[in-house]
């Protein structure tokens, strides 16, 4: 749960550079020609990861197939990520993600995109650092 909540600040960190265009890189390729996108792949993808494990935590799936599927793809998928989500706030969920994935994609987000995806980072983070030390189920 820790890693969880580390890795929320880490994703906000990189946001408000995003965002501010703090660490914009304007260096040139080897053909002269400017970069386009303010992250890098890595970055980017350290984004999309991380929506498609929110998506999968907040799944529904019946399907036992497509749980140890899904399992075995991402990082966090202990029981304990599935009690950090209100099922009555997963419309506010869903978005929150769908934001996490525009960002993977490279789109630089509205002001009011950005407030969403940075409150919805910062509570899990703050969820999940308060849920670090109870020890878990065998707490």
């Amino acid at each position: 749960m820790l890693g969880f909540s580390m890795q929320c600040g880490s994703l906000s960190a990189q946001l408000l550079n995003f965002k501010y265009k703090r660490s914009r890189d304007k260096s040139t390729d080897d053909d002269g020609q400017m970069r386009l996108f303010h992250m890098t792949l890595e970055q980017r993808e350290e984004f999309t990861k991380f929506a498609a494990n929110l998506r999968w935590i907040i799944s529904d799936s019946t399907d036992a197939e497509a749980y140890w599927k899904g399992h075995g793809e991402h990082q966090y998928t202990d029981y304990e990520f599935r009690k950090l989500f209100d099922p009555f706030q997963k419309d506010k969920t869903e978005a929150a993600i769908a934001l996490l994935e525009k960002v993977g994609n490279g789109v630089e987000l509205t002001d009011e995109e950005f407030r969403t995806t940075m409150d919805f980072l910062n509570m899990l983070q703050a969820y999940a650092h308060a849920n670090t030390h109870h020890g878990g189920c065998f707490g």
